[in-house]
């Protein structure tokens, strides 16, 4: 299949790259944030979306420009998205289980959204580059063989969320094949790195984590031997800084650290990194049971290859760095 595409060349008059953000008040949207305004030397400036500003803040924050908005709003997307060169998409208001409630609600929430967002740059005619974070442990099928997952393997979601994570993946590229825009897409594995609130159900580490430096009881939920690829904070938000440029108009590339852990071994190193055993206690998803693949683990050759990404921060790394932020803190 052939994209048309417009080398980044054709827009080097222009001195001052514009960076739409959508979910920057996310767990990844706020790290994405930090680490491209670390960068911001490169020529760039920050616009982020959210339905809730801190109209102080943002005011102080020269090196960011808020925008109070909804996706669920065309007119709100089409006031975003003028004049951007780059769009981040990170907005994303459902996780695998709570996406299962109720199906309708959930795509007005979350695919709408963004056929909203992409629907708004085909009307600007401008072309931008889109960022897109979709799922990599969510799109795929099983891997039966227990080989990590490459970006051209068969894609089965077995959840409403990763549907719709594979969905906007397509009509992305269908908008790249129609000349609208440039896209990346990144498939992201569990991403961790900061501590999280008990009553999250996605984010297993930043949880869990939480419990054992504060001594609670960790609730897991479902089967504690599924083993799933994680990636810290730090490594994802490079990857994003590395696929700003497009080097063709539809990409697709696996983010995570090619090596699987189990929910059990998680417990296990948090439990020796804060320095005392985790407590657990099972729960079943009942009504809201989600089918899960027992292993997935992705492989990193393309981004290697092609943006020159690879990860550095092994879990043990990571962890260990959290406990040592927290108690920085004065947490734990």
């Amino acid at each position: 299949m052939e994209f048309p595409f417009w080398p980044w060349r054709e827009r080097a008059i222009i001195k001052i790259m514009l960076i739409g953000i959508t979910g920057a008040n996310g767990f990844i949207g706020k790290a994405v944030v930090r680490h491209l305004v670390e960068e911001q030397s490169v020529g760039y400036s920050l616009r982020c979306l959210s339905r809730n500003v801190d109209i102080e803040k943002s005011a102080r924050d020269t090196r960011v420009s808020w925008v109070r908005g909804d996706l669920g709003s065309p007119e709100d997307c089409r006031d975003f998205v003028k004049d951007c060169d780059v769009l981040i998409h990170l907005a994303q208001a459902n996780n695998p289980i709570s996406s299962e409630r109720c199906w309708p609600s959930d795509a007005a929430s979350n695919f709408i959204t963004t056929l909203n967002l992409l629907q708004a740059v085909r009307e600007t005619k401008k072309r931008p580059h889109i960022v897109f974070a979709s799922s990599g442990g969510a799109v795929y099928g099983a891997s039966g063989g227990r080989v990590p997952l490459r970006e051209t393997d068969a894609c089965s979601p077995v959840s409403a969320y990763g549907i719709q994570k594979l969905a906007a993946e397509n009509y992305l590229q269908l908008a790249a094949l129609q000349g609208c825009l440039t896209a990346s897409v990144l498939r992201i594995s569990n991403p961790y790195g900061e501590l999280l609130p008990p009553e999250r159900r996605q984010g297993l580490i930043g949880v869990a984590l939480n419990q054992s430096l504060n001594g609670r009881v960790l609730q897991v939920f479902g089967d504690d031997s599924i083993v799933r690829d994680y990636i810290h904070l730090d490594d994802l938000t490079r990857a994003v800084g590395l696929v700003l440029k497009p080097s063709k108009a539809f990409a697709i590339y696996n983010i995570g650290s090619g090596v699987g852990h189990s929910v059990r071994q998680i417990i296990e190193i948090i439990g020796a990194a804060g320095g005392r055993p985790l407590a657990t206690e099972t729960i079943m998803y009942g009504k809201e049971t989600v089918a899960m693949n027992p292993w997935i683990v992705l492989d990193m050759v393309l981004a290697k290859k092609e943006i020159g990404w690879e990860p550095r921060i092994s879990l043990e790394e990571g962890i260990g760095r959290m406990v040592l932020e927290s108690k920085k803190k004065g947490g734990g």
